[in-house]
């Protein structure tokens, strides 16, 4: 799980599956929460949790839940692990609200972008994007439909940014 204190983090809950289970149906893949975690010698042990958006929410389109699902995984991928992070938080934060609110009024290549730039900040948050070459702004805006519109013109310019950084970054 991706945490704001802690980055990325592996944590065990016992005895999930058990249908007496308090945490049977706060703890799933693909969803953003409250998960309250003890520090054990070997690992975190996951002690209270409550989902508040899960991406398999039959109000999300198939579409939004894709896009969401793939800035997830790259965050798995790229995260170096117990580090805090909080660029990387907020981005999540934001896009995936964003998609929730405004998923009804947005087409594919609006949806398509706001994961290109959502990866581009992470990527900038964790260094493999130095030297902007595009507009500054488009790392601090808020995403809105206008500011989509307008980061749709640079998009080549964002995709070739984060091609570059996922390639030296070798992972």
């Amino acid at each position: 799980m991706f945490t704001e204190d802690f980055g990325l983090i592996s944590a065990i809950a016992k005895g999930l599956r058990d249908m007496k289970s308090k945490l049977r149906y706060s703890l799933q893949e693909l969803s953003y929460g409250t998960v309250a975690l003890v520090r054990g010698r070997e690992f975190w042990r996951i002690t209270n949790a409550a989902t508040e958006i899960s991406l398999f929410n039959k109000a999300l389109t198939p579409m939004s839940r894709n896009n969401l699902a793939s800035i997830l995984l790259f965050v798995k991928r790229f995260s170096p692990g117990e580090d805090k992070n909080l660029d990387i938080s907020e981005s999540l934060k934001h896009a995936s609200s964003f998609l929730f609110r405004q998923q009804k009024e947005l087409s594919v290549n609006d949806i398509n972008t706001v994961e290109q730039i959502t990866k581009m900040r992470i990527m900038f948050s964790l260094g493999y994007i130095k030297n902007l070459s595009t507009n500054k702004n488009i790392l601090t805006d808020a995403y809105t439909i206008e500011n989509i519109k307008n980061w749709q013109k640079e998009e080549d310019l964002v995709k070739n940014m984060l091609d570059q950084a996922v390639q030296s970054s070798h992972l």
